[in-house]
């Protein structure tokens, strides 16, 4: 019979096992099925010291040695990511609003100064093989936008919304708000890296009044068919939040410092080759560097992005936006920016379809609701290497310019057939 003592030992045990494993799997230092491997050796050790009293001792050595390794692997992992989520911003950004998950840059500083590599050449450990630099000069004004300082104060005629291609991201000086302004249309630029279309919304709220705008004023939304149906979407109401704790957790967990440092060291481009591609063009030679998410929402058609599950919340941020600016007595136009992969899908073997699905969705429902679209990307990518960067998502300064004289022929045509 087993006695009551063993069973005393194996409950806590037990109890042991399973709180190490829980600060292991929040830690994200392990996947589950990592993490049930783990748990069965750590059982079966403990039941071969438990039955073969010959080797108790090495299976005792063995056994406190891994959970001592595995506990404090776990508690270092997790401390160390807690460090970097709850330890002073990097100097470049703060929170600056009702909402967490909007920034802004601190005002009246250049946020950088340097050569840098494009975007997708770092992430694919390809700087080497693509060293396509270019120095970046960043002003950031006194609102903690990129804009000239003391833009806000300019009768402005153009407030633009967006994400990195509306920021004028890889640009210096050549982004789309410089090319509205050198053709005289004054222009306000609220865009910010890494934005979708819910953080844009709040944006435009939360700094409309501290503009100050012309008699008639234009809100241009860029919207970044990439990766906007993608992205996070909370409630309008900041009262009717509600966390996303699953996401948030997912996200968290993906992020563990020393797994990622471990697959790093084992294989620097085991992260990198999941997202990053390069794809070659027979008829000039020419290669350049995609990204493999973009690429599968550029495939997605308008009946699966309607069915989307953020396609519904996508409508709503439209829809209030709307309301925001006709409140404000200013008008409305939302155009698209298609991800050079909508262009690069025949390369793969895919049939071309251009616009994407995400734009042909908006374009409708804009057309059901009075909204002016303006379908930028229309005119863009024809020549990758004209118009994209060869290692970068974005646009060069050529694609920038394109994307502004877009914009200004439909302020053209929204001034000539919508007045009020």
């Amino acid at each position: 019979m087993v006695s009551k003592n063993n069973i005393g030992k194996h409950l806590i045990f037990i109890v042991i096992l399973l709180l190490a494993g829980l600060l292991c799997f929040v830690s994200g230092l392990l996947q589950p099925k990592e993490l049930l491997f783990t748990i069965c050796l750590l059982i079966v050790l403990w039941v071969l010291r438990n039955t073969l009293n010959r080797y108790k001792n090495l299976f005792t050595n063995i056994l406190l040695s891994l959970f001592v390794v595995w506990v404090s692997a776990s508690t270092i992992d997790l401390g160390y990511h807690l460090y970097q989520i709850y330890s002073p911003k990097p100097p470049g950004e703060r929170l600056e609003s009702d909402v967490e998950t909007i920034f802004k840059y601190r005002p009246n500083q250049v946020i950088y100064d340097s050569a840098r590599y494009g975007d997708l050449a770092e992430m694919g450990r390809l700087t080497e093989e693509y060293p396509q630099t270019r120095k970046i000069v960043c002003q950031i004004d006194e609102l903690g936008y990129r804009n000239p300082i003391g833009q806000k104060n300019k009768k402005n005629k153009v407030l633009l919304i967006g994400d990195s291609f509306g920021f004028g991201a890889m640009t210096d000086g050549e982004n789309i708000a410089d090319y509205l302004r050198k053709d005289g249309i004054e222009t306000y630029n609220l865009s910010l890296p890494g934005y979708g279309p819910w953080q844009e919304f709040y944006t435009l709220r939360q700094e409309v009044d501290k503009i100050n705008k012309a008699d008639t004023c234009t809100v241009v939304w860029l919207l970044f068919t990439g990766n906007d149906l993608a992205g996070r979407f909370d409630s309008i109401n900041v009262a009717d939040r509600k966390t996303n704790w699953r996401d948030d957790f997912y996200i968290f967990r993906k992020q563990s410092p020393l797994r990622t440092s471990f697959l790093e060291i084992v294989n620097p481009k085991a992260l990198a080759d999941k997202r990053v591609g390069v794809v070659s063009f027979k008829r000039n030679q020419d290669t350049a560097l995609y990204y493999k998410p973009y690429l599968q929402q550029a495939l997605l058609d308008s009946n699966a992005v309607v069915k989307h599950k953020n396609y519904s919340k996508i409508v709503e941020v439209i829809n209030k936006t709307k309301q925001l600016v006709e409140s404000k007595k200013m008008r409305l136009i939302i155009t698209t920016i298609e991800p050079k992969e909508t262009f690069l899908a025949p390369a793969f073997g895919y049939k071309y379809s251009f616009p994407s699905g995400f734009s042909k969705a908006v374009a409708a429902y804009c057309q059901a609701k009075n909204i002016v679209f303006s379908m930028g990307s229309i005119y863009i990518c024809f020549s990758i290497n004209g118009l994209y960067l060869t290692t970068d998502t974005h646009l060069t300064a050529g694609g920038n310019e394109t994307i502004a004289w877009d914009i200004k022929t439909a302020s053209h045509f929204y001034n000539k057939f919508y007045k009020n």
